[in-house]
């Protein structure tokens, strides 16, 4: 999987990245479109976004849409593989809460 990390103040480089699957209660999404926002560009810029500083290298851009790719055995009740998805994930940990639409136009949110 090909992506850019952000490795220090105003330095992006391109890396390959092994292919995640995702374990029993995950879901791998494969990203279509992603935004860059204010902490993003903080980042780029001062190696950190308020209280939030980098500590290794990460990708940046936490707002994006896509489909769901493939889905854990544990998960239950989501939309389908191949159903669209838009998320905004950002905390402390630079973990991701996922934001689906499900079935019925419901909105699923899971912390992971």
């Amino acid at each position: 999987m090909n992506a850019y990390q952000l490795h220090r103040c105003k330095e992006i480089r391109p890396v390959i990245l092994k292919q995640p699957l995702p374990r029993e209660k995950e879901v791998l999404l494969r990203v279509g479109q992603m935004g860059i926002c204010g902490s993003d560009v903080h980042y780029y810029l001062h190696g950190r976004a308020g209280n939030f500083v980098m500590k290794r290298p990460f990708i940046l851009g936490h707002k994006f849409a896509g489909e769901i790719e493939e889905i854990g055995e544990s998960v239950r009740d989501l939309a389908p593989e191949g159903f669209g998805v838009a998320v905004e994930g950002a905390s402390e940990a630079l973990a991701f809460a996922l934001t689906a639409l499900a079935r019925g136009g419901t909105v699923v949110q899971v912390e992971l």
